[in-house]
Parts: C-alpha cells; sequence; structure tokens
C-alpha cells in the first residue's frame, strides 16, 4: 500500500513539473520542493497559485494595448515653447542613420495620421536616398497640394455664391493661408495665390474693420508681396485705432525692417519708450531683440 502510495506521489510530482516546465507564462520552478517533499498538500498549494497566477495574468490581457496609443506618446512632437511653430521629432534623428528600414519606420509613424502638419520633414524625405522614402514623400506631398487647392476651388465659388457672408469668407481666409504658409508652393503660383488672399481680406474688411487680426493678416501679406502703395496709410489707420497695442508696433517695426528704413525702425522703438506702451512677454523680448539690433 505505501508502495503505491509513494509511486503515486512520484507520478504526479513528475507530471505536475513536466506541466510547470511547459507553462512558460508562469514561473513556479520555486514549487518543485513543495511538491515533491509535501505530499498532498504540496500539491494543493500548487494548484492554488496556479489558479491566482492564471487569474491576475488574464486580468492583464484584457487590457488593449492598442487603446493606449503607445505610439502617439512616443512620437508626440515636443512643443519648444509657446511662441515657437518647431517642433522636435524623432524622424530628425533617424536622418542621420544608414538603415533604411528605420527612417522608413520613423517617417510613417510620425507622417501617416497628419502629414500637412509636418511639410519640412517631407521636403527632407524627398531629398534623400532612399527611394521609397522618397516616393512616398513626393506623393504624399502631391496629395496634400491637391487636397489644397480642391478646398480653395471649392471655397472660392461657395465666395462667389455668397460674397457677404462673413464665415465663408473666413474659412477661405485660413485655407489660403494655410496653403500659402505650407512651403509647397512659390514663384508665380505663390504670387497668384497671394492676390486671392489680398482679394479675400479685402472684402472682410469692407464687411467689418474691427477685426485686428484681419488687418495684420492684410499688411503682412501686402508686406510680402512687396506691394507696399497701401501699408502707410493702413499702418497709420491701426495706430489710430489700436493705440496702445503692442502688436502694431510689430508690424511697424517688420514694415521698416523690409525697406530697409533703420530711422524709423529707431523711432518706432522710441516711441514704444516714451509712450509706456504696455509689452508682453513676447513684446519684452522683441523690445530687447531690436534695441540690440540698432
Amino acid at each position: 500500500m505505501i508502495a503505491v502510495l509513494i509511486l503515486a506521489h512520484v507520478v504526479i510530482c513528475a507530471a505536475s513539473v513536466i506541466l510547470i516546465y511547459n507553462l512558460r507564462e508562469y514561473d513556479f520552478r520555486y514549487m518543485i520542493p513543495a511538491l515533491v517533499f509535501v505530499p498532498v498538500f504540496g500539491y494543493m498549494l500548487w494548484f492554488m497559485n496556479w489558479g491566482m497566477e492564471r487569474k491576475r495574468n488574464v486580468s492583464l490581457k484584457d487590457v488593449d494595448v492598442d487603446c493606449l496609443h503607445i505610439e502617439d506618446i512616443k512620437y508626440q512632437p515636443l512643443h519648444v515653447d509657446e511662441e515657437s511653430d518647431i517642433t522636435a521629432v524623432p524622424f530628425e534623428e533617424a536622418m542621420a542613420f544608414n538603415e533604411s528600414d528605420v527612417k522608413r519606420k520613423l517617417l510613417m509613424d510620425i507622417l501617416n495620421k497628419s502629414p500637412e502638419n509636418h511639410i519640412e520633414l517631407l521636403q527632407k524625405a524627398r531629398m534623400g536616398n532612399d527611394t521609397e522614402i522618397t516616393h512616398y514623400a513626393i506623393t504624399t506631398m502631391a496629395e496634400i497640394q491637391g487636397s489644397y487647392e480642391k478646398k480653395i476651388e471649392e471655397l472660392g465659388k461657395e465666395v462667389l455664391d455668397n460674397p457677404k457672408d462673413e464665415k465663408v469668407l473666413n474659412h477661405y481666409r485660413r485655407e489660403l493661408k494655410g496653403y500659402i504658409n505650407s512651403g509647397l508652393i512659390t514663384g508665380n503660383i505663390l504670387a497668384v495665390y497671394r492676390k486671392q488672399l489680398e482679394a479675400v481680406l479685402k472684402d472682410l474688411i469692407e464687411l467689418d474693420d474691427s477685426k485686428f487680426h484681419i488687418w495684420k493678416d492684410r499688411i503682412e501679406n501686402q508686406i510680402n508681396m512687396k506691394v507696399y502703395d497701401q501699408v502707410e496709410a493702413e499702418l497709420e489707420l491701426i495706430s489710430q485705432k489700436w493705440t496702445d497695442d503692442e502688436r502694431v508696433y510689430f508690424l511697424k517695426v517688420k514694415y521698416y525692417w523690409t525697406i530697409s528704413d533703420g530711422k524709423r525702425i529707431r523711432d518706432t522703438l522710441k516711441e514704444v519708450d516714451d509712450k509706456k506702451i504696455y509689452l508682453s512677454s513676447k513684446g519684452m523680448k522683441w523690445f530687447t531683440f531690436w534695441s540690440h539690433k540698432e
């Protein structure tokens, strides 16, 4: 009888050890001594431990890893500061590696969701040596450009149908600005879209001349177009409407810098100082920069 019990104990121990090593997700090797030297109770202890560990692991498996969006965290653009549009992304570092598959994977991860926000990266990728990456970059840029042009064409027709609809005009203005600032267009094509933007801004001012950001867009657009005949008068007008607004002086200095008029830049800075114009942190940096530059 004792021999039968010993034999049964050995068989159970052998079967349990084999099972432990096959269950690779669980590490119960530390239970082997209890199984071998503590008959009956050792088996019970092992099964209890196995059941509790299995329950805990099943709970962990229920978490959907995809829902954590780990890649969003890993490749999230890092904003340098609140006043800068510059972003730091892993692809910049990846370009230093020779492994094309590393570059390709990072490029896809970064650009798949919002390529329109990474035009500069696409332009750099387009100039690379990897033909697949270059093809992807060129194709993506063409798609973004096509999307902009299609949207602008649709909005242009909508503006013709609703020339006094401020909401439609503003939507058109934003799309034109986005396309112009994207870096996708240059030369004559850029000039054409700047003229369209000028016409929209003129219409918006005629509807309501009390919005500073519309005046700002118009003056900056005229400066970029190198069409200066109205800029002086418009700067004087907004100076009267927004006398103590630092942004007026930002525009003045930008214009005077463009036309290389150092004296008027100094006069503008002196005016800011004499009038004790309130300057934000951004304004203080601006004033310090231009004061030292002069």
